[in-house]
């Protein structure tokens, strides 16, 4: 432990020489902020044929945990902002279902889509990457590693894609 207070006390001292602002250790600042402008208006984010305010709010924490998640891989002191504008999900519910059976069906007419703004910025605020993404994989039914247990598996792995080649790259 002595060691461990030693070093801080040694790196907060080069911080302050260099001019730069002392950041505590334990400090666990997110490496994402995600925002969904007037989700209620989305396309598609039901969890039924009516759709539920509690199936929606569940669909976009999972979007929100998978950015999350993936922001953990940007470099040291960069954070990633996106703010959804219009999200419609893999599949669709169909009418002519049965009433009890509400199933979302995959078919190629149904991929999943995804309108969002993006920043990257760096520790002191300046922008380091940005840009508007208008996502869409007509191809989704052909993705491999398909989860069963995952409802939202081919939208995240559009997602994914995305974020791998932009927080990477």
């Amino acid at each position: 432990m002595k060691i461990v207070i030693s070093r801080f006390l040694i790196a907060a001292a080069a911080m302050l020489t260099l001019g730069q602002p002392v950041r505590s250790l334990a400090a666990d600042e997110p490496r994402a902020t995600v925002t969904f402008e007037s989700p209620e208006k989305f396309t598609d984010v039901k969890d039924s044929i009516s759709g539920t305010d509690k199936g929606r709010d569940y669909y976009l924490k999972e979007i929100s945990r998978l950015i999350e998640e993936q922001a953990q891989r940007l470099p040291a002191g960069q954070k990633l902002t996106v703010v959804f504008t219009d999200i419609d999900l893999a599949g669709d519910y169909l009418p002519s279902m049965p009433t009890n059976s509400d199933i979302r069906v995959m078919k190629d007419i149904y991929p999943p889509r995804m309108k969002f703004t993006y920043t990257i910025t760096d520790a002191s605020g300046a922008v380091v990457k940005e840009g508007k993404e208008n996502l869409s994989d007509m191809n989704y039914l052909q993705t491999v590693g398909i989860s069963r247990g995952d409802t939202l598996f081919y939208d995240k792995a559009l997602l994914r894609d995305w974020l791998r080649k932009t927080v990477r790259g």
